[in-house]
């Protein structure tokens, strides 16, 4: 039994043995893991990209200090690690970091929480740099003993997304000016909206605007100044040598800046008259009327010198693009406003000539008519049959005389009668003008069908002109035929493969028809396809009729073969003359 207890013992002794050894071995390997990732780590942080600080983890005064730096440390702020050792963090800081940042960070490592942040930093040489700030606290057994700190250069993204928001900046406040300089089309307001607006965004003490008159003269026009600085409204620039420099710098679209006038290299005239009205500082955009210079847009600062930003100076030359719009808006105002004045008294002139035509040519045609009539009533049995037939002749030219001044007097008038549209709809137009026309379709068979005409926006009165006169002429050219055929009626036609169907009404009739080749004297005034004697008319009323169609914004055409009738389409559009 002794020998066997003696045997257990080595036993349970070898295998205490082993589980030691094998302990030992593990934690070998687990130290060799340990070695091998801290070897790794070590070689992440020195090739890291970002900074990576580590200070100690006490926030009192005097502050935590910096224990260790990367490499990427120096590249970014030019500080040496040695330099920075035993240092505060404070040493990235200047005058433009934000404190409310600081104070955020502070709050939250006070509390145990990690910062996720961004600060304006400074190098060692004095350039600011953006940094992307992740920092978090190192405890043990739940004390922070430091703080780990990533710092990630993001100038170049601040860079930008200021430029975007410089940019966002001046397209917003440039429409919100051109709005307001835009909307007035009245020459002075809009130079008195443009100053004023130049002068609240940019903070200048002056601005104004300089007219260059074509003789050589310059004078200021208007201005928006801060109290306490001269006016210079109404002054006259007179001096040759103002002139000069100001068309020879300007009339190429050159902008021109001062920002120190008592050190600019500027002719001594200039500058003798800026110091008059206490300017320091000036900043001169040119203004053209389409493509003449048509004068100066400038910004004065009077307080003391200024650097007029590469953002202020392209505001302003947008804006004075603006301000040319507006001008040769304003321009085209004045032209059509003196050009309706001028069609008004035109007008009023045509109407007096209107009525002294028709009331001078009537006069002595009723005398003619009424003789003759007389002569034929009271003479008929000792004129001669042919003495007879001439007084007749007589009689018909005169009447057709009447009708061609009434039908003159109808085309003149149309350009000045207003349109006075209204849905209508056209067949009952249509039914009333046949009833009109019924005396000269006489004893003749005619056959008329009316289709469906859909309803329309025109001018009731005019549109029925149009009936009236298209068939009337349908009329008067079927008169040969046995059994007159007259169509009225509409279809949907496309004026392209491209576009829309539309509307289109139309006058068919089975007459004489026309020859295609002479379609585009049909609507001229006095044109005739016919001779007179044939077929009655003055030439006026197609062209009267062409004359309602383009004023309801439509557009009228025919389509016909000789002897076998024609066709007249019409469309109406939708806008008013």
């Amino acid at each position: 039994m002794e020998a066997l207890h003696t045997l257990s013992l080595q036993v349970v002794t070898k295998l205490e043995l082993q589980h030691k050894l094998s302990e030992l071995v593990r934690a070998n390997q687990d130290r060799q893991r340990a070695e091998s990732q801290l070897r790794l780590l070590a070689a992440a942080v020195h090739h890291a990209s970002e900074t990576i600080l580590i200070t100690t983890g006490n926030l009192h005064p005097p502050g935590p200090e910096i224990v260790f730096a990367n490499p990427a440390f120096t590249r970014m702020t030019g500080y040496a690690v040695e330099e920075v050792l035993g240092e505060s963090p404070r040493i990235l800081q200047g005058p433009r970091t934000d404190r409310a940042t600081l104070n955020e960070l502070r709050e939250t490592l006070s509390r145990g929480q990690c910062f996720n942040g961004e600060a304006l930093n400074y190098r060692k040489d004095g350039t600011e740099y953006s940094v992307e700030w992740h920092i978090a606290p190192i405890k043990h057994d739940g004390v922070v003993t430091n703080y780990v700190a990533i710092q990630r250069d993001i100038t170049d993204r601040k860079r930008e997304e200021a430029e975007l928001y410089r940019q966002h900046q001046r397209s917003q406040l440039l429409a919100e000016v051109s709005l307001k300089i835009r909307q007035s089309l009245k020459l002075e307001e809009i130079l008195q909206t443009a100053v004023s607006e130049v002068q609240q965004l940019l903070q200048a003490d002056r601005v104004l605007i300089l007219r260059l008159w074509p003789d050589g003269a310059a004078e200021v026009v208007t201005e928006a100044v801060l109290s306490g600085w001269a006016s210079v409204i109404g002054q006259g620039i007179t001096d040759d040598c103002l002139r000069d420099v100001y068309r020879q710098k300007h009339h190429q679209g050159r902008v021109y800046t001062i920002a120190d006038v008592e050190h600019a290299e500027v002719e001594p005239c200039l500058i003798d008259f800026l110091r008059q009205f206490g300017v320091k500082a000036k900043l001169v955009v040119p203004i053209f009327l389409q493509e003449e210079l048509w004068g100066l847009l400038i910004a004065h600062q009077c307080t003391g010198p200024r650097q007029w930003s590469r953002f202020e100076i392209e505001l302003l030359q947008q804006l004075a693009n603006q301000i040319n719009i507006a001008l040769t808006q304003s321009q085209l105002l004045q032209q059509e406003t003196r050009q309706r004045q001028e069609l008004a008294h035109a007008n009023q002139e045509l109407e007096a000539f209107s009525y002294s035509v028709s009331h001078d040519l009537r006069a002595p045609l009723r005398t003619i008519d009424g003789f003759s009539r007389l002569l034929l009533e009271d003479y008929t049995p000792q004129l001669p049959a042919k003495a007879q037939r001439y007084l007749q002749w007589i009689r018909e030219g005169a009447q057709e005389m009447d009708q061609l001044i009434d039908d003159l007097l109808t085309f003149s008038r149309l350009s000045r009668q207003p349109l006075k549209k209204q849905v209508l709809a056209p067949g009952t137009l249509v039914q009333a003008v046949l009833a009109d026309l019924q005396v000269e379709q006489g004893k003749r068979r005619i056959e008329i069908s009316v289709g469906y005409l859909p309803p329309c926006q025109a001018d009731p009165v005019l549109l029925k002109q149009v009936f009236t006169n298209l068939l009337s002429n349908a009329l008067k050219f079927t008169a040969q035929r046995q059994v007159a055929q007259i169509e009225i009626g509409a279809e949907q036609r496309a004026p392209s493969p491209t576009a829309a169907p539309e509307c289109v009404y139309f006058v068919k009739d089975n007459g004489v028809g026309f020859d295609m080749q002479y379609s585009h004297k049909l609507f001229g005034v006095f044109q005739r396809l016919h001779r007179a004697e044939d077929y009655e008319g003055t030439g006026v009323g197609l062209a009267i009729v062409q004359h309602i169609i383009h004023r309801h914004g439509g557009r009228i055409w025919a389509e016909a073969v000789v002897d076998r009738g024609a066709t007249f389409y019409f469309t109406l559009g939708g806008t008013n003359d």
